[in-house]
């Protein structure tokens, strides 16, 4: 198991699925835990700190059984009221057994990343034994006379995130006085003297105290001269804090040997990411590394008037010590003359903010014992074995360090909640968070809430983020300037999605550009750092350069038509293939769109584009309608929904379209029920029927009254109203010559029989149902809704042996299709044909994944009920009295709008309480 970095395990030598976040979080604690036996209240504290859930116990005992799974029950132990792993390799025990080795470096190397998902003491206890051993492998490296340098960056980032730590300080201090820069170690103690006496009203401990004496008894006179050399760095910025691993690689990179490492490194990133900071960072720490001189340019390459290549060396070569009279005229000769006078020298380069490579070329030594580092917002191509860095925003804790250095650490500490939402609004960009954190510095009354308010809208972010002399905005349109006119459309025309990212297919639709054409236009806004590619065939926007260019486009509807045209085509397309002969998607008029030759990429497709869908702007009430239609078609998340359709509803309304009006209002009775929201659904149903009357919509009116009859065998068990609806529902489509829903209705028939206790008429429907179905789709087409229904009147009769292939075949159609909520409908009533069948170790796999997707989904309705309540069944019938209860009072909770089902749920906690209270 691996707690390093992200939440790993392997067994058998292959990767095992660890299941959602706070269950990978369970097993990351009981690794810290090495073999001791947590306690269940120990792991819920850890889980959840001061607010678990009410269903918190049984939710960490399924996550545990699903855990055995995954790693073999032998590894994960009962014990007591409590939990242990036993016999397991751990990458936390193999780094406590090198750190005692001595073997600091090798440790270190263990991990991959920043714990993931860990908080409160579980997560210090980590970062401590890291900082430990961090120090240890520096001291043990400043003590065997190993060159300071390459240390230095480590211990002086350290330094910055961890100010009171007192040994990295003293590190730090013994790292530069051995590099020559005593008075900047001097300075290191003057610094942590006064944040001590700050913060902690304490002064520095002995040690450090000690070092500071030493070096002050020290001969600092410095020894003469050989040679002048340039020293052009800028100064670092006081509060640069994070970006260890990029200082570090960068680090590595120009202090290696000759033939070691590239002589070029080229960084690159949006504007404001930071990237000169890094660089003027970064060469600082291997200044010793270069002791012939380190030069800087700006080339000024974002902006109109970029720095002549040959100006820039008529500067290096005076800074060198080139007579103004020994100066070439010409580029090639001065450029000549450069590489003559660094050749077999060590010169460290720094060209920041370089435009091209044709600016960076001339610019360039002949010699592999310099280095030269670029910074660039474009990637400059055919720089001889560079080495390109993606420079791209900072992690959350970094980005909100960087506030706290800037406002103070006791404001900070004092507004996280808001100081974090306002670093996530700047886009963790660090020119942002400076700008946002320079306005509440010196505004001290200012709450950082009043900022998170001021960032809120979109449309104002950018005009917030600035002061009288700097603006975020500024640093993009230096970018948005060399573009050419297509780029610029284009930048600007993809900004209008709402999606999280787009797709190659989408782009292509709104720019109205062939794919080829697309790919090439949007490739060059990737390679000029304006839009950002996750994926093969996707992009993105930074947050803030979206809403940057959003300011510069009118709402462009032709654009965002061909987008809506191309996502609802695609997605009916989709819908068509994953389940033929449904004519649920018919409405849905656009042209063209994707098209797809098997399920598997249909699938695929809807797993992708759902979120972008569901943020497609619709451009009328039509549109709008068969977008949530599709969406409820694929994703039945009816929470989500239901504040959107009754919005429709309600603005079709005050228009008049009284046809969109009634289907969202029959659509929205649907997802109200989906939602356990049965008195709302029933009346909605009773408006929905109402107004597609009006309408002269038979087709949704009849849909209308199906919901309806579910809902009132749901809501109040009226299972002969219900059948009497479904009747009457078949009977209209009949009549409409709609046989795919006829179909549909039949099947509803035959189900509300079996209710009803009416097995051989419910079976005969369900033939005359298989026949309607048949009709329509031909005899090879599988319909897995058909499939199910037909199994749960078997179910309902006690057949259970027939029922069971046929539950497992609708299983595997609906995975197959990706759909979600039938999926847990068909695992629940498996569970229940297995435990009928005496088979409760086979049911529970089955019911955990059920009670999963509950979890995942949060749909509130019917099925998340039942799924909690099978799971408590299928526990009962395996003795595990405790937790069965503990299920059944979060199926309960659960059951709030179902009067019936709350019932049956009652009756089993009755049932089984002598078990659970029984002494074990």
């Amino acid at each position: 198991m691996a707690v390093l970095g992200p939440v790993r395990g392997w067994r058998d030598g292959a990767e095992v699925r660890l299941g959602p976040p706070k269950q990978r979080e369970l097993l990351a604690v009981l690794v810290l835990a090495g073999e001791r036996t947590v306690p269940i209240e120990g792991i819920i504290d850890a889980l959840w700190d001061d607010e678990p859930p009410a269903s918190a116990l049984s939710i960490v005992r399924t996550y545990v059984s699903l855990l055995r799974k995954a790693i073999g029950h032998e590894h994960l132990v009962s014990r007591g009221r409590g939990y242990a792993l036993a016999g397991v390799g751990t990458d936390l025990a193999d780094f406590e057994r090198l750190t005692r080795q001595g073997a600091y470096r090798e440790a270190l190397e263990l991990w991959t990343g920043e714990p993931a998902g860990l908080r409160g003491p579980h997560l210090r206890r980590l970062e401590e034994v890291r900082l430990v051993a961090i120090e240890s492998a520096c001291a043990q490296e400043l003590d065997s006379g190993q060159a300071p340098g390459q240390v230095l960056a480590e211990l002086a980032e350290l330094s910055a995130r961890y100010p009171l730590r007192e040994r990295l300080r003293a590190l730090l201090m013994r790292a530069l006085a051995a590099g020559g820069r005593r008075p900047e170690a001097l300075a290191v103690f003057a610094d942590l003297r006064q944040t001590l006496a700050d913060e902690l009203g304490i002064d520095p401990g002995p040690e450090v105290a000690e070092l500071f004496q030493h070096l002050l008894s020290v001969d600092s006179a410095p020894a003469p001269a050989l040679m002048q050399v340039p020293a052009q760095l800028p100064p670092g910025p006081a509060d640069f804090t994070g970006r260890a691993e990029l200082v570090e690689g960068l680090v590595a990179a120009l202090a290696a040997r000759a033939g070691q490492a590239p002589m070029v490194t080229v960084m690159t990133g949006i504007g404001g990411v930071g990237k000169t900071t890094l660089a003027v960072r970064a060469a600082h720490a291997v200044r010793e590394h270069f002791p012939d001189g380190q030069l800087f340019a700006d080339l000024q390459g974002a902006g109109a008037a970029p720095a002549d290549p040959a100006v820039v060396l008529a500067a290096f070569l005076r800074a060198l010590g080139v007579a103004d009279e020994r100066l070439p005229e010409t580029l090639e000769e001065r450029a000549a003359l450069f590489r003559s006078t660094v050749a077999d020298r060590r010169v460290l380069v720094v060209l920041d903010n370089a435009r091209d490579h044709a600016q960076v070329l001339p610019l360039l030594p002949g010699s592999s014992s310099c280095r030269v580092l670029v910074t660039s917002r474009a990637r400059p191509s055919l720089l001889p074995s560079a080495r390109l860095v993606e420079v791209d925003v900072p992690p959350a804790a970094e980005a909100l360090g960087l506030l706290e250095r800037i406002v103070g650490t006791p404001r900070v500490s004092a507004e996280t909640a808001d100081a974090e939402h306002l670093v996530e609004l700047c886009g963790r960009l660090p020119l942002a968070v400076r700008v946002a954190g320079a306005r509440l510095a010196t505004r001290h009354g200012w709450p950082i809430r009043v900022m998170v308010d001021k960032l809120a809208d979109e449309s104002k972010r950018l005009a917030a983020l600035r002061t009288s002399d700097v603006a975020v905005s500024a640093a993009f349109e230096l970018s948005y300037r060399q573009l050419d006119p297509s780029q610029a459309r284009a930048f600007r025309l993809l900004a209008l999605s709402e999606g999280p990212d787009l797709p190659l297919a989408a782009a292509a639709a709104m720019v109205d550009l062939s794919e080829v054409e697309t790919e090439a236009l949007v490739e060059s806004l990737v390679d000029l750092s304006l839009l950002e590619s996750p994926a093969p065939g996707r992009y993105r926007y930074h947050d803030l350069l979206r809403a940057y260019a959003r300011s510069l486009a009118e709402p462009d509807r032709p654009a965002l038509a061909r987008l809506l045209e191309h996502y609802l085509a695609t997605a009916r397309n989709a819908f068509n293939t994953l389940n033929p002969g449904d004519p649920s998607a018919v409405s849905v008029t656009a042209e063209g769109g994707l098209t797809f030759d098997t399920m598997e990429a249909a699938t695929a497709w809807v797993a992708c584009e759902l979120e972008c869908l569901i943020r497609v702007q619709a451009v009328d009430l039509s549109s709008e309608l068969q977008i949530l239609d599709l969406i409820l078609l694929f994703a039945y998340e009816s929470n989500r929904l239901v504040p959107r359709f009754h919005d429709l509803a309600a603005r079709a309304a005050a228009a008049g379209e009284v046809f969109v009006e009634g289907r969202a209002r029959a659509s929205l009775a649907h997802v109200l029920r989906d939602a356990g929201r049965l008195d709302d659904a029933i009346a909605e149903c009773a408006a929905a029927m109402e107004v597609t009357l009006r309408a002269g919509d038979m087709n949704h009116h009849w849909v209308a009254l199906s919901t309806m009859g579910v809902i009132q065998a749901d809501r109040h068990d009226r299972q002969d109203v219900a059948l009497d609806c479904y009747r009457q529902a078949a009977a209209g489509f009949h009549e409409l010559g709609e046989r795919y829903q006829e179909a549909a209705m039949l099947y509803g028939v035959g189900q509300r029989l079996a209710s009803l206790e009416r097995y051989d008429e419910a079976i005969e429907t369900l033939h005359e149902a298989e026949t309607v179905m048949r009709a329509h789709l031909g005899d090879d087409v599988r319909d897995p809704y058909a499939v199910v229904a037909m199994a749960k009147v078997f179910t309902r009769a006690g057949r259970h042996h027939e029922a069971l292939p046929l539950l497992q075949e609708a299983l595997a159609l609906f995975r197959q299709r990706r759909n979600l909520t039938w999926e847990q409908s068909t695992l629940i009533y498996l569970v229940r044909v297995l435990l009928a069948l005496d088979r409760a170790a086979e049911a529970l796999p089955h019911a955990e994944a059920a009670v999963v997707l509950a979890e995942e989904r949060r749909g509130g309705g019917w099925a998340d009920g039942a799924a909690w309540s099978e799971l408590g069944e299928t526990l009962h019938a395996l003795r595990q009295h405790s937790r069965a209860h503990s299920c059944w009072e979060r199926a309960l909770e659960l059951y709030e709008s179902f009067p019936a089902k709350a019932a049956e749920v009652r009756a089993l906690l009755e049932k089984a309480r002598p078990e659970v209270a029984r002494p074990r």
